[in-house]
């Protein structure tokens, strides 16, 4: 989120009452806007493009990231290290985690599912489909990069990608709630479509 989009933002900022934005230019800022009284947190994932908030009603912790783009065998490393810090931080965390953003990384990739093992978070696309988001203007070659993870006992009771709004990614929405029992944490998707060719794997 860039200066651009936190006056674009002010369109909609009337029905979100509780914000934390943090723009950049370039491609690395980054933001929350929320109906649910929420307090941003100091503390955040070491390295990482990050903002952090804790709800208070229901008590759950949003974590918005933006991860490298894999673009370079270097960038690549810093992205996986990006993984590394943030799995540790949400494994910190005493409250469930809604970790939302766009991680630079396919579903398919074995640093992903790394990524999902060791944050013991699941990923809310998994039974809905491929859902791809990136490129935006390219539907044939698009990707699911942009993710939706959660703690065990965050229930998803839908999840979809949005119609364009002027970003180069598409949104997705995801309808949660908090439940007492733990839904287990298998990354087994059983997607039917197997697409696997994605410049942004690693």
């Amino acid at each position: 989120m860039n200066g651009f989009w936190a006056v674009a933002l002010e369109e909609v900022a009337v029905d979100f009452p509780f914000r934390q934005l943090e723009p950049r230019e370039g491609h690395y800022g980054i933001g929350l806007m929320s109906r649910l009284p929420f307090t941003a947190l100091d503390g955040k994932p070491a390295g990482a493009h990050a903002v952090v908030a804790r709800l208070t009603t229901p008590r759950l912790t949003i974590v918005g990231t933006h991860a490298f783009p894999p673009f370079t065998p270097r960038l690549l490393v810093r992205r996986n290290e990006e993984f590394a810090e943030i799995a540790a931080f949400v494994r910190e965390q005493r409250e469930p985690v809604v970790l939302v953003g766009d991680l630079n990384s396919s579903s398919w990739s074995s640093a992903f599912q790394d990524f999902l093992r060791d944050a013991g978070l699941r990923d809310t696309r998994l039974g809905r489909g491929v859902q791809p988001t990136w490129p935006a203007w390219l539907p044939i070659a698009q990707v699911p990069i942009d993710h939706a993870l959660v703690s065990p006992t965050v229930r998803v009771h839908n999840r979809f990608v949005g119609d364009r709004v002027g970003s180069d990614h598409l949104p997705i929405v995801v309808d949660v709630s908090l439940d007492q029992s733990p839904v287990p944490t298998s990354n087994e998707s059983g997607d039917r479509d197997t697409r696997t060719a994605d410049p942004r794997r690693g």
